[in-house]
């Protein structure tokens, strides 16, 4: 019974276990955040901004998905879903650099106007075309 878990059980099990294209941060998916508030819950406006953002990229699911990616204790995740405490440095680092880096980052920055962030969207827009030419052996200049 021991084996691969078939992509629609995974999707059920954590809901961030997506395709590219249904993920956010690309070009395409941008708009999944759009104005709309962060939070399913009752009482979700009172709660911190981790809190939030791990209830909309992980769903009921979210101290399991937490845990699993950030590898901190699954009580120490539960807090931090709950909005008991804030989220560490390292906990948050450890988000940024796991499977579901770009959704958490694209989360963290949804509404900015920085420039550099503009400047990350585009280039994630661009990265296609580059690909095109890549396979096409056509030079960058």
């Amino acid at each position: 019974m021991h084996g691969n878990i078939p992509a629609q059980a995974q999707r059920a099990i954590f809901p961030s276990v997506k395709s590219d294209t249904e993920s956010f941060g690309g070009p395409e998916t941008r708009s999944n955040f759009k104005d709309e508030k962060i939070g399913v819950r009752n009482d979700s406006e009172n709660l911190p901004w981790f809190a939030k953002l791990a209830r909309k990229l992980w769903s009921a699911k979210a101290p399991a998905a937490v845990e699993h990616l950030s590898g901190a204790p699954l009580s120490t995740c539960q807090r931090w879903c709950r909005g008991g405490s804030d989220i560490s440095g390292e906990g948050l680092r450890a988000l940024i650099r796991s499977t579901d880096g770009k959704r958490v980052v694209a989360g963290i920055m949804h509404g900015s106007d920085a420039e550099w962030w503009q400047e990350y969207q585009f280039a994630l827009a661009a990265l296609p075309a580059v690909e095109q030419l890549r396979q096409l052996q056509l030079p960058l200049k």
